[in-house]
């Protein structure tokens, strides 16, 4: 089972949305993350209004931001203990 696809919103061929719209057809409980160097993507900016992701990473990041935002998607999708 896939609990967290990380995805990059400025791919050649298939950008993140469309992965994530992708992945979501065949999981979908899925949790996405997605991440950008590019201004204006943040979020909210996602090409996709009704694009669901679980967050968002400005590049670039450090290892314990990018640890920290699997922690909170991973622990929210468990919902309470």
């Amino acid at each position: 089972m896939i609990a967290l696809v990380i995805a990059d919103l400025e791919m050649p061929v298939l950008d993140g949305a469309q992965l994530t719209r992708q992945i979501r057809s065949l999981y979908r409980g899925v949790r996405v993350l997605q991440v950008s160097g590019t201004a204006g993507l943040g979020p909210g900016g996602g090409r996709d209004p009704d694009e669901q992701r679980e967050g968002f990473l400005s590049k670039p990041f450090t290892a314990e931001a990018l640890l920290a935002a699997v922690d909170r998607i991973l622990r929210k999708s468990a919902g309470p203990a």
